[in-house]
């Protein structure tokens, strides 16, 4: 049978033609036999293969065309990295003809009688391993490691050639470790690129901070031991601060990369030190939760280091299901389950930012214990630990306040781990906090020079830029943009005047912007482009519809047809050093966008045009939210954006705020008139430290006030809050900043100060907002030795809490009566308190205790718990039916001391009704005797972890009986204090 001409390729219908017109005749080979071993063989060590040029391994075939058409029923068609259809062998046939190759040791004749037609890692790391050619593997790129993973895998459990013939392959488990590791790295390999320049000295002074990195020279040596012997081993963090664009998180990931490509002796983790980078744009990082930064930290350590990695993501996991689970600490009366006080549904912007499962910096000392514990057990305590933390001007935006938790943080760290080196980059210089202060200036005339080199730009027109720009990163980019564009803009360039009107010294900015409005000169194609650039760029997208509804009048360009506007959409996108397209949509580059904002509000000639192209912004994001309502609040959020740059009165921009067109607008503030960053940041809980709130109007200042008092009292911090509060006179009436006011007077315990305000809140507040304050005014009144009074305002709430449907507040007063009826009986009638127990446990319809399954309580699992523990003595069912949906959850070290007093009576009452001797819940559960019951019980909860007693406590309420005295001797697991007792006030109970 004669093969096909060289030309032709062996496609599906090449194939299935030759099948059709081959003889019927019988078959020659066993059916077990495969006509294609040879070229299995051969393709195993290909990544992909070409049928036509590919050589068996071995003897030819009898019938070369029948063996490549039964490799082909063997293969799959695969898309290569560029998108063309590739033969490729199916994983499990690659498998069995690799190890053939191996074992039978042809491994070399596969390799010298095949070679790929382009770069193919797979082969290439064959070729390295049979030629015993082996590298570090730290030194190896993640395809590389991939390729060695792969083959690694592909031979676990084969009986492998003898040393001789081949050299042992690299343990599986530390390829991946190092994959992994690679892996964290990628992203700064990406950030750094190839254009990385200068900052010899910013990195020698990282290098002098840290301390872990060989000394540069004799006097940095030097250097360094000084600093040891004045400053010791402790440093404050290191703030490296400047604007946006000017190189900070280049300058650390250099550092970081630099640091990595230490091999660190013969270790196989290949790094000197540990290191963690946290960037506080990543979703997740919370600053005022310094559990979450622990988490990451965690995880990315057990990427650097295979000895302590279980260890590290045991702990990593404990914190983790810590995080999930919200604490049983009670709260005081009038307060979410979160931390912050409650302010009632109506003003969640205003709601504490700090999460419900909020773990201080000093309550999370024992994980930083742990973590510093397993460094020293794998030898890194004396290691410097490096932790960069990155975009902390989201911290700063977010709150000021987060910062002091942020600092306790690395302080608990520093104190475990005494030579935690941490850098701290942002835009802004940290202030009130112990710090090193960096400025990142701009790069040197040396380091400019080579930015521009290897951009293209040599000497003596580097030198030209470098001196005009002033070595400024931003400015450096535009101007190489600008000369790639037009090589005789240099004498452009060249004209910059490094000073203004009187001689005065132009700023980076606005050479920034003498630079952009070069580059809008020489936009090519069509001249309407330049129009529409500047200043329709003024818009924070770019559509061809919008060209149309919105540019075109105001910049004066004529639109023929749709077709027209496409094309002048795709000429504007070409112009990438201005702008980037996402999701079909133009949008401006954010490093150039403010000095092009500052350039335009400067502009005589184009400045005119500006307002109407809000005007007409407005109107057409107004009709898209109707003709598009799937995008309704993305087209809300440019709506307010438009009215917001033109300047309109917050009042009536604030009927159109929605939270859900917030998100779009995150990073608008900066954009915006000071009347616009006041309403934004207000809206959005954006810290904003150029703003001078006492200039706010009076709704953005309140839902300020409210924000910031919240997240002052969830840090503790209550005189702050109060300090805040009584900044302005001026309130709206509804009760917000009553109740905050109120809740830091309770903190400071000046509660006849909180009782009045709380009274002064009640005047005029919404029926949601005086639930809340009633709860507040019944506990306060409690701690005040009224309990009659006390019972009748909490009983009140209940009813407006009845009425509203107020699910939540009605049984959280519920809650509170009943923990009153408890603490204080005697100076309640009997009559009284029983007909009160009995309004709460019958009630309206089904009673509050049926009320507890309702589905308005899924994301308030604690209070189910405090209703649960105070109704247990009158209802023990109830307990046990919330405590199996929603579990015991987090208990406090003094709640778990008290569960030997719980399992004991528990224990005796249930041996007693089933008649077996003593012991019968420590027998069930599988536990030691002691001698006795109770000393047995109390063995096994001091050795048993915090989940661990949990989960035996939740597996016993699952599978045990109880009695009434049993059920309330639990619910003692959920009481808390009252508010006198909780703030060792005046009044104590008796």
């Amino acid at each position: 049978m004669s093969e096909p001409a060289a030309s032709s390729r062996w496609t599906k219908e090449a194939i299935l033609a030759r099948l059709r017109s081959a003889p019927v005749v019988e078959s020659a080979h066993p059916p077990e036999e495969v006509l294609s071993r040879g070229y299995e063989e051969a393709a195993s060590i290909l990544t992909y293969f070409d049928p036509d040029s590919l050589q068996p391994v071995g003897s030819p075939p009898e019938d070369a065309a029948a063996a490549r058409a039964d490799l082909l029923a063997r293969s799959v068609v695969l898309r290569d990295p560029v998108g063309h259809p590739r033969w490729s062998l199916k994983s499990d046939v690659r498998r069995e003809a690799l190890v053939r190759l191996v074992t039978g040791g042809r491994l070399a004749d596969a390799l010298h009688a095949n070679r790929p037609t382009e770069s193919d890692t797979f082969y290439q790391v064959l070729r390295s391993w049979q030629e015993r050619r082996l590298t570090s593997l730290l030194s190896q790129t993640p395809d590389q490691l991939s390729a060695w993973l792969r083959l690694s895998e592909m031979l676990a459990g084969t009986a492998m050639p003898t040393p001789r013939d081949l050299p042992a392959l690299p343990d599986s488990q530390e390829v991946r470790a190092v994959l992994e590791f690679q892996d964290l790295l990628l992203p700064f390999r990406r950030l750094i690129g190839d254009h990385f320049q200068g900052r010899e000295k910013e990195l020698r002074e990282l290098r002098e901070y840290v301390d872990a990195l060989p000394a540069g020279s004799l006097y940095e040596q030097v250097r360094r031991v000084g600093q040891r012997l004045i400053k010791g081993e402790e440093r404050p963090p290191l703030v490296v601060y400047g604007p946006g664009g000017v190189g900070k998180s280049s300058l650390l990931g250099k550092f970081i990369l630099d640091h990595a490509s230490q091999e660190g002796g013969l270790r196989p983790e290949g790094v000197r030190f540990p290191f963690a980078y946290l960037d506080f744009d990543r979703p997740g990082l919370l600053a005022e939760q310094p559990a979450t930064l622990l988490v990451e930290i965690l995880r990315q350590l057990a990427m650097q280091f295979s000895g302590p990695r279980l260890a590290l993501n045991r702990l990593r996991d404990a914190l983790a299901r810590r995080l999930a689970t919200p604490p049983n600490t009670g709260g005081r009366p009038g307060q979410d389950t979160e931390r912050g006080p409650r302010s009632g549904s109506s003003t969640a912007p205003g709601r504490s930012a700090v999460p419900a499962s909020w773990i201080s910096a000093r309550e999370g000392a024992d994980h930083v214990a742990d973590l510093a514990s397993i460094l020293a057990d794998n030898g890194l305590a004396e290691c410097p630990f490096l932790l960069a933390l990155d975009t902390f001007e989201e911290v700063q935006y977010r709150s000021q306040d987060f910062i002091g938790e942020l600092w306790l943080f690395l302080q608990e760290v520093q104190r475990h781990v005494p030579r935690l080196r941490a850098v701290v980059s942002g835009r802004a210089p940290v202030e009130g906090q112990p710090a090193e202060l960096k400025l990142l200036g701009n790069l040197d005339d040396a380091a400019a020079r080579g930015f521009l080199r290897l951009h293209g730009v040599t000497d003596p027109a580097a030198q030209l830029v470098a001196s005009k720009t002033r070595g400024n990163p931003l400015c450096l980019k535009l101007a190489v943009d600008l000369l790639r564009r037009e090589p005789q803009a240099l004498k452009e360039i060249a004209d910059i005047d490094a000073r203004g009107p009187w001689l005065r010294r132009l700023t980076d900015e606005e050479i920034q912007g003498r630079l952009y409005r070069r580059v809008l000169f020489h936009l090519h194609g069509d001249e309407r482009v330049r129009r529409l650039a500047h200043p329709g760029l003024v818009l924070r997208f770019i559509t061809p519809e919008l060209i149309t509804e919105v540019l075109a009048g105001p910049c004066d360009v004529k639109i023929a047809t749709p077709a027209d506007a496409q094309a002048l959409y795709n000429d504007l996108a070409r112009e990438t050093a201005l702008v980037s397209q996402e999701s079909g949509r133009l949008r401006h580059r954010p490093e150039v966008r403010h000095a092009m904002l500052e350039l335009l509000r400067g502009d005589g000639r184009e400045s005119h045009r500006i307002p109407a192209i809000h005007a007409r912004a407005i109107a057409y994001y107004r009709q898209k939210q109707q003709a598009a309502p799937s995008d309704a609040y993305a087209h809300r959020a440019e709506e307010i954006y438009h009215r917001l740059a033109l300047g309109e009165s917050p009042i009536k921009v604030a009927t159109l705020w929605r939270p859900e067109a917030g998100r779009y607008l995150e990073d608008a503030i900066d954009e915006l008139p000071e009347g616009g960053r006041f309403f934004l940041a207000a809206r959005l809980g954006r810290a904003v430290p150029s703003l001078d709130w006492r200039r706010a109007d009076p709704l953005s200042w309140e839902l300020y006030a409210e924000r910031r008092s919240g997240e002052l009292l969830a840090l503790n911090l209550a005189e702050d809050a109060l300090t805040i509060l009584r900044e302005r006179p001026d309130r709206s009436p509804d009760g917000g900043l009553f109740l905050l006011e109120a809740h830091a007077l309770v903190r400071l315990q000046r509660w006849d100060e909180a009782l009045h305000v709380v009274r002064a809140g009640l005047e005029g507040a919404t029926q949601a907002r005086r639930v809340r304050l009633l709860l507040l005014c019944g506990a306060l009144e409690e701690s005040l030795e009224r309990p009659a009074a006390a019972a009748e305002t909490l009983l009140t709430a209940r009813g407006i809490a009845l009425e509203i449907h107020d699910h939540v507040s009605r049984l959280e007063a519920s809650t509170l009566l009943l923990a009153l009826l408890r603490r204080r009986p005697r100076p309640l009638s009997e009559r009284q308190g029983e007909k009160w127990i009995r309004q709460i446990l019958i009630g309206p319809a089904v009673g509050d205790a049926g009320l507890a399954r309702h589905e308005a309580f899924a994301e308030q699992p604690q209070l189910l718990r405090r209703f649960a523990g105070e109704v247990a003595r009158f209802k023990p069912a109830v307990l046990r039916d919330v405590l199996r949906r929603v579990g015991v959850g987090r208990l406090p070290a003094e709640k778990l001391r008290m569960l030997p007093t719980v399992f004991t009576p528990w224990d005796a009452w249930l041996s007693d009704r089933l008649g077996e001797q003593r012991g019968i819940l420590l027998r069930r559960a599988g536990l030691p005797q002691g001698s006795s019951v109770f000393s047995a019980w109390v063995a096994c909860v001091n050795d048993l972890e915090e989940q661990a007693a949990i989960s035996l406590l939740e597996r016993l309420l699952r599978t045990e009986k109880m009695n009434q005295l049993v059920a309330e001797r639990i619910g003692t697991l959920w009481h808390e204090t009252d508010l006198t007792e909780q703030n060792d006030g005046p009044g104590k109970a008796q």
